[in-house]
């Protein structure tokens, strides 16, 4: 009887350690999608802004070339 306990004692508490890592992985892939959303919207505000800028400045350098 001893070993049937300590058998399934062990696999109890693996069950366990497995059931915590997957609510761990679960979290921690939530967290990098909200991150990942986040940093998209970052990136396309800043090509967004970049875009309006390149044709700032291809003006402002025709308009310095074309003052010389």
């Amino acid at each position: 009887k001893s070993a049937y306990f300590f058998s399934k004692s062990s696999d109890d508490s693996v069950a366990n350690t497995q059931a915590t890592l997957d609510a761990a992985r679960d979290e921690a892939s939530k967290s990098a999608d909200k991150v990942h959303k986040e940093g998209a919207k970052s990136v396309t505000s800043i090509n967004t802004t970049a875009n309006k800028n390149v044709s700032k400045a291809v003006d402002h350098i025709l308009k310095t070339m074309s003052s010389l």
